[in-house]
């Protein structure tokens, strides 16, 4: 690990909650050191919160060589560096028939984070998080020792990793399931429903037949409640025009700079009262569907679209609320972003979760998971979500990690009831707390080392 002796001041993907840190590079086959208050790995800076930042310590940057990819056709998979962006993984398996099972909602995500955060993707509810399609982990713990983890070689290891949000060590590298993919384009299904409990419905019924299904649910404009649900399957090669090249992933469109939020309460009204108008033209009424072919990052990746497309939210930067109901608690997710829809939310999503992980600090649940993005000066904005935390807890669910900066401890052991069976072996692997961040160390997790 080479240690730049500058510091360099580092903030979540929602520019909230910055702190400053020694700047370190990690090379495989170098030690992990102990800097200051421990340190923490950072990949593509995709978390929202404060994940991977460590204030006072050192945040050890992880990147990879985009041709270092390598493929075993035999076995279905693909071995790559954990410093390798989604983006970068994809872009080699299609050229060669090939996809990853799981992706996050951005391509710019590392698979060191993606296994870190143990992301999820539209398909949750039928294939579950990444680190189910993860086979093994090289990872060099808090002491320097470098480990290799599969689900049968030290598995309490492995599971810990998966979820562990970067402090049981450094992900070196990782070796991933590949499932096939000749085309690179999906069919994309669109469908409307009249109000929340309606779109859930819908999304239960397209489930069936589809493989991803998301929604986006307006909270901002007279038309509150309505959803847009899209829902898509790969193309299979045999019903796709063989003589096409391996589809190229489009590069994004800049993002200028700005540091006041260009997305005011009126113009957020207007932009979610035009989605709606849109797809109600593209669709023709609720309860009937249309059907496109569309490049495989229109569905998996839009805001892609759109580089750095948080600077739409100025200087203050966004807080992305994403919490996980259990079955059953439908009323209590449709209550809460009622309630939080009295602020300025700047977009809404909504998924549904199959069976969750073996990892203990896995965040997805068979239920749902509901995401909302709202501007971090909101007045009231603290209060409201510390009140939603409560109600997500009273009834088994949890908050994201991954893209949290503001949850207190309180709530943790309810939220994750196999925290201290996930500590346990923590300290296994990094016994003297060298690895931490603010996350870490904002909710506790270390427990004594925080």
């Amino acid at each position: 690990m080479n240690i730049d002796p500058r510091t360099e001041f580092l903030v979540g993907f929602g520019g909230v909650s910055g702190s400053t840190a020694v700047s370190a590079t990690f090379e495989p086959g170098t030690d992990v050191e102990h800097r200051g208050r421990g340190m923490i790995a950072r990949g593509g800076g995709c978390s929202y919160g404060d994940a991977a930042q460590r204030g006072g310590g050192a945040v050890v940057h992880v990147t990879a060589d985009p041709s270092a990819i390598t493929l075993d056709l035999v076995s279905a998979t693909v071995k790559v560096s954990a410093g390798h962006t989604i983006r970068q993984v994809c872009q080699e398996l299609l050229k060669q028939g090939w996809f990853l099972p799981v992706v996050p909602g951005t391509s710019y995500a590392t698979v060191g984070g993606c296994i870190a955060a143990d992301v999820h993707g539209k398909n949750h509810v039928h294939v579950g998080s990444f680190g189910q399609h993860v086979v093994s982990i090289d990872l060099v713990d808090g002491s320097g020792v470098e480990h290799h983890f599969s689900a049968t070689e030290d598995p309490d290891a492995f599971w810990a990793t998966v979820a562990g949000m970067g402090l049981t060590g450094v992900i070196v590298s990782a070796t991933l399931r590949m499932i096939a993919d000749k085309s690179g384009w999906m069919t994309e299904t669109t469908a409307m429903a009249d109000s929340f409990a309606e779109t859930m419905s819908l999304m239960r019924e397209l489930a069936v037949s589809h493989h991803h299904v998301a929604a986006w649910v307006d909270l901002r404009s007279r038309h509150r409640g309505v959803g847009v649900v899209s829902a898509a399957n790969h193309i299979d090669a045999c019903a796709f025009d063989a003589s096409r090249k391996s589809h190229q992933l489009r590069s994004p469109l800049p993002c200028p700079r700005t540091s006041v939020s260009v997305l005011g309460p009126q113009r957020l009204a207007f932009l979610n009262a035009a989605k709606v108008i849109s797809a109600r033209r593209h669709v023709g009424r609720v309860g009937t569907v249309a059907q496109k072919r569309v490049p495989i990052e229109s569905v998996l990746w839009p805001l892609d679209a759109v580089a750095n497309w948080n600077r739409l939210y100025g200087r203050h930067g966004f807080i992305q609320y994403q919490v996980a109901i259990p079955d059953g608690a439908e009323d209590v997710l449709i209550g809460i972003s009622k309630r939080l829809a009295t602020l300025p939310v700047y977009l809404c999503t909504l998924k549904q979760m199959g069976q969750a992980s073996l990892a203990p600090m896995s965040f997805p649940l068979p239920g749902w998971t509901i995401a909302l993005d709202i501007p971090a000066n909101a007045p009231g904005l603290w209060d409201a979500l510390h009140c939603a935390d409560d109600a997500v807890a009273e009834v088994g669910g949890r908050v994201y990690l991954a893209k949290d900066v503001r949850m207190t401890a309180q709530h943790l052991p309810t939220m994750y009831p196999r925290l201290d069976e996930w500590r346990q072996v923590r300290n296994r692997l990094d016994p003297k707390g060298n690895m931490n961040s603010d996350l870490g160390s904002r909710l506790g997790l270390l427990d004594s080392f925080s």
